[in-house]
Order: structure tokens, then C-alpha cells, then sequence
């Protein structure tokens, strides 16, 4: 009795720099040489192995000359044996870009950060990171600013979130992230006055604009309050949020002028005034002796 041999094909295969390639049986538990005979219609399995220490990683997979684009970047392929086949895989190295922020800024702070395998990786500004990384920012917004929009390189983001101040980008290239921004106006109530026996009035900045009691200011301003006494009256004191002012950073007292930087909160002033002693002239003389 006789039974057919087994058709067999040839199967070489070979990498190209930066790697090496494994070629083995279906299961990957018996490696086959490259130039050996396998039978029709078994499968290989051909394993990548890039040199990952130099930034190498898989690129094409290359099947008796025509690239398998379907197949491209992927650590192992397998492979039906139907003919005489050659089988080769190329390896590039992974491209780095550099991403670059400000941490620190008048109106808050960035933080960078992506994630590998959901494990979170803070970014640090000037980092080289691997092409592809998406890569996210978030924004702390100090009081009294407010974000307009994020840039990369000096165009707008399109895909930032200004309401939950995050901006992300795919990595393509260097990138210099940066935020647009403005000072928010905070303003808040001014209100003086003046007790009996005198009168008070109050500008804005160097400029000396009147303003009238419960006027509203921006804070950082500098308010100068001035009383007046009416004749027989001199000014007693001077009256802040309910307590006697008290010269310092923020408050000077220069004669009948006090001259307050409008903090973060309403300002109440008030002027006292007291009647001045009524006095009387007193002349004295003396006789002969």
C-alpha cells in the first residue's frame, strides 16, 4: 500500500534593522529555521521582536513582497502555508517629541499628564514623550481670572474644554501648550459717611473720580476719602467696617484725607467730628504799686 507524501513548502523569513523574527508552529511552542519545509496549508505563527532598549518598534509585515498593510504594527502574525512563502518584518524607531508648559503662571497652574495602561503618568515640562501619546492638561484658575482658551504652539486648541478647564492633544509633534486668559473686574460696594458737624467726599485713583456712597469699585483701587468740617467742628476720627481706621499697607491717614486700597470685600467708611472748645479772651492788667 502506498499514501501520498505531504505537499511541503519552502518558508524563509528575515527582519530587518532593529529587531529579529521568530518564526515557529501554530501554538509558538516549536520554532521552525527560516529555509525549512512546511506542509500546505499549515500555520506559522512569526513573532516580532524589536529592540526596544534603541526605541524600535514593529512597522510593516511583508509577505512575498507585498506589505500587509492590514497586518502593519502588530508583534506576531499568522500565516497559512499554501505556497512557497517569505515572509519579513521591518522595524522603525519611535518617534519623540518634546512637550513644553509653564507649571506656574499669574492666573493658576497646568498640570500634564497621559495615561499607559491606566496607570497615570505625569508629564514634567520639556518631557520627550513617545509620537501618538495622548496627552492631557488640566488648569487650577486663581481667583479674579478666567480662562478663554488653550494653544499649542500658538494656535487654539480645538478639541479644549473651558467649562472644566482640560485641553488634550495626539502627539504629532513638539508641543508648547499655553492658555488665553483674562482678569475677571471683581468690584464691590463703597459706602461713607459723615456724622454731625461736617461733610465727606471720596474719588478713584489718581485720576481723583468723584464717586457717591454706594457707588460700586473695583477691588485693588485706591479710594481717597476726605472730610471736611464745618466751622466749629474738627474731624474726631476715622471710622472702617465699624472699627477706628488704623494706618498700615492698605490704609493711610494724612491730615484729613484717608487713603484706602479697596480689598476683597465691601468698604464702609465713616467720619466723626467734634465741636471745638468755644474759648474766650481773657485780658488782666495791674495798678500803680
Amino acid at each position: 500500500t502506498f499514501k501520498k507524501l505531504p505537499v511541503t513548502y519552502e518558508v524563509t523569513y528575515s527582519a530587518g534593522e532593529g529587531g529579529d523574527i521568530i518564526g515557529a508552529t501554530f501554538n509558538g511552542r516549536t520554532t521552525i529555521p527560516s529555509g525549512s519545509k512546511v506542509n500546505e496549508n499549515d500555520y506559522m505563527r512569526f513573532t516580532a521582536k524589536p529592540n526596544t532598549e534603541q526605541g524600535y518598534k514593529v512597522d510593516q509585515w511583508i509577505v512575498n513582497g507585498e506589505v500587509q498593510s492590514l497586518l502593519a504594527g502588530r508583534p506576531y502574525i499568522m500565516w497559512q502555508i499554501k505556497a512557497k512563502t517569505d515572509v519579513k518584518v521591518t522595524f522603525k524607531k519611535e518617534q519623540m517629541y518634546e512637550v513644553d508648559y509653564k507649571p506656574d503662571n499669574e492666573w493658576g497652574t497646568i498640570e500634564a499628564y497621559y495615561y499607559d495602561g491606566g496607570r497615570k503618568v505625569a508629564v514634567e515640562p520639556k518631557a520627550k514623550i513617545k509620537e501618538g501619546t495622548f496627552v492631557e492638561f488640566q488648569a487650577a484658575v486663581k481667583d479674579g481670572y478666567a480662562l478663554d482658551a488653550w494653544t499649542n504652539n500658538g494656535e487654539e486648541i480645538p478639541v479644549a474644554d473651558i467649562e472644566t478647564l482640560k485641553a488634550s492633544i495626539t502627539l504629532r509633534a513638539n508641543a508648547v501648550i499655553d492658555v488665553k486668559y483674562h482678569k475677571l473686574v471683581v468690584k464691590h460696594t463703597v459706602t461713607f459717611t459723615a456724622g454731625e458737624g461736617g461733610a465727606i467726599a471720596a474719588t478713584v485713583g489718581t485720576e481723583a473720580k468723584a464717586i457717591e456712597s454706594n457707588d460700586q469699585v473695583e477691588q485693588g483701587a485706591v479710594i481717597t476719602f476726605t472730610a471736611t468740617p464745618q466751622e466749629g467742628y474738627e474731624l474726631d476720627q476715622w471710622m472702617v467696617n465699624g472699627k477706628p481706621a488704623v494706618a498700615g499697607a492698605d490704609t493711610k491717614i494724612e491730615g484729613n484725607k484717608l487713603i484706602v486700597t479697596l480689598g476683597d470685600q465691601d468698604l464702609k467708611v465713616e467720619a466723626t467730628f467734634k465741636k471745638l472748645p468755644v474759648t474766650y479772651e481773657v485780658t488782666y492788667s495791674a495798678g500803680e504799686g
